[in-house]
């Protein structure tokens, strides 16, 4: 595959990547069932044309609640992502930019707090905080700026040190304007690839600290907690448990594969450009056949 369909291939699968998580939250607006609706009479009901995934032990529609629990979920784990990258990417930039010990100082806090696993954070931070999805939030942030502080550097670093970034430093651009419309712009791109990528590890943490009962509590509906209630009808009822988690696989595989896509370089592909790359190609090859008969 040439490099023009490459690019190509990358950017439909980053559609489909996005237009995907866009059509779960949608479905939000065409469900009729109430997520948080109880039936005793119709517990563990099998698929039908109401429930199309059955129902769960209390007779609650589970496609409803897979739905709702997404938006939270989800939700959840992007808010908690947007905030790491923001804080992490600002503190690594200004460390970069200012240098020095500054710098030297960061890079020695992160590869020290960066070899704690998020997960012991976070646990640290539900049994100080309390139990609710406000202190999940919270405990998640505090846990994952690092690895985008130390990318941040590095990149800020590495384009320190290119021409264009040294010309605008010497007409003398502001700190904030320099940062803004010189570095960020240019580390864009890297630092999405890296958000994306971070967003599976963001939705499991915080499935699994619900799933350990330190997430929103019922009957809010969530893809950990609901795959923790279910886990033990996975014999008897294996949609309880499966549904959900799938769900948070499903999600996360979409999302890294935007992610995978961004971290490829671009290539044109466009008609024009492919013909001149094969004009190329033939050219060089006539031009070495002929020096090889002379």
């Amino acid at each position: 595959m040439t490099r023009s369909a490459m690019g190509l291939w990358h950017r439909r699968r980053i559609s489909c990547g996005l237009g995907l998580v866009g059509v779960g939250f949608l479905a939000w607006w065409v469900l009729t069932n109430d997520p948080a609706a109880v039936d005793l009479t119709n517990r563990f009901a099998g698929p039908s044309m109401i429930n199309p995934l059955g129902t769960d032990e209390l007779g609650r529609d589970l496609l409803s609640r897979v739905v709702a629990g997404g938006l939270i979920t989800v939700g959840a784990a992007t808010v908690a992502l947007v905030a790491t990258a923001v804080i992490g990417t600002a503190v690594g930039t200004f460390a970069a930019w200012r240098g020095g010990s500054v710098g030297s100082t960061l890079v020695l806090v992160t590869d020290s707090l960066v070899a704690i696993p998020e997960v012991v954070v976070a646990l640290v931070a539900v049994s100080i905080l309390g139990t609710n999805l406000m202190t999940l939030l919270i405990a998640v942030i505090i846990a994952g700026w690092l690895p985008f502080a130390r990318l941040s550097f590095e990149i800020a670093g590495r384009l320190l040190n290119s021409d264009y970034a040294m010309a605008a430093q010497v007409t003398g651009v502001g700190p904030i304007r320099f940062i803004g419309l010189t570095l960020l712009p240019n580390a864009a791109r890297p630092l999405m690839a890296h958000a994306f990528l971070r967003f599976p590890g963001k939705l499991l943490l915080l499935s699994g600290l619900s799933f350990l009962g330190l997430g929103p509590q019922p009957p809010t509906a969530e893809w950990g907690a609901m795959l923790a209630r279910g886990i033990d009808e996975l014999e008897r009822h294996p949609l309880v448990p499966l549904v959900p988690g799938a769900a948070i696989v499903i999600t996360g595989y979409v999302v890294a594969s935007v992610g995978r896509a961004l971290e490829q370089p671009t290539a044109p592909t466009n008609r024009r450009a492919m013909r001149r790359r094969r004009r190329l190609r033939v050219h060089r090859s006539r031009h070495r056949w002929l020096g090889g008969h002379r």
